[in-house]
């Protein structure tokens, strides 16, 4: 009889054993699963004016993501109802976690990776992490050459533009204006931006 309690009672601890470890199992993949599809790119939300490509770390891509990029833009932009709206969460999310910063990497600009790591950039690598978090967001959005800036000032400046329901607007990170009302700009396509981008390394 007391061999029969004793197996009752191990059979019960063995049970309860087994079945926790299914709850740890089942909490880890979700986790994981949770982690994943919040890294995950939706295609369908790229504008058709984009390209994704995948590429290896042998080409330095003022543009490029990462993961946590995606899962950053994505948890900054959920539940958002407009353009404006997630391009005005982004651009909150950059002036309260990006600084302004003198110190560029010893062999020139950062690219937005480096930006999003450091959480400082000067205006252009600035604008290299808005655009591509706005892109993934399911928004247009470019780079944007400044000669003359808001105060009427000659510069040589950069700041992002995007596309919402009113138009095209000017995001600037650096300047801490959403809607910036620069004099004498323009819009860059990506190839130049590449292009200027490898003559300032």
């Amino acid at each position: 009889m007391i061999d029969q309690r004793r197996q009752a009672v191990l059979d019960d601890i063995n049970g309860h054993r087994l079945s926790t470890r299914k709850l740890i199992l089942a909490s880890i993949q979700q986790d994981w699963q949770r982690k994943y599809d919040d890294a995950s790119i939706d295609l369908k939300s790229v504008t058709p004016n984009y390209k994704v490509i995948v590429l290896d770390n042998s080409i330095d891509s003022p543009f490029a993501l990462t993961q946590d990029m995606v899962r950053t833009a994505k948890n900054i932009t959920r539940g958002t109802v407009s353009l404006e709206e997630k391009a005005h969460r982004l651009f909150n999310w950059m002036t309260s976690n990006v600084e302004y910063g003198t110190a560029k990497r010893s062999n020139g600009y950062r690219n937005g990776q480096e930006v999003f790591k450091d959480r400082e950039g000067v205006c252009g690598e600035m604008t290299f992490l808005y655009v591509p978090l706005a892109r993934v967001s399911g928004l247009e959005s470019g780079y944007v050459h400044v000669e003359i800036d808001c105060e009427g000032k000659n510069v040589s400046h950069a700041c992002a533009r995007v596309k919402v329901e009113r138009g095209n607007i000017l995001v600037d990170c650096a300047y801490r204006t959403f809607g910036c009302n620069h004099k004498k700009f323009a819009f860059v396509s990506d190839m130049e931006a590449q292009k200027r981008y490898e003559s300032w390394k």
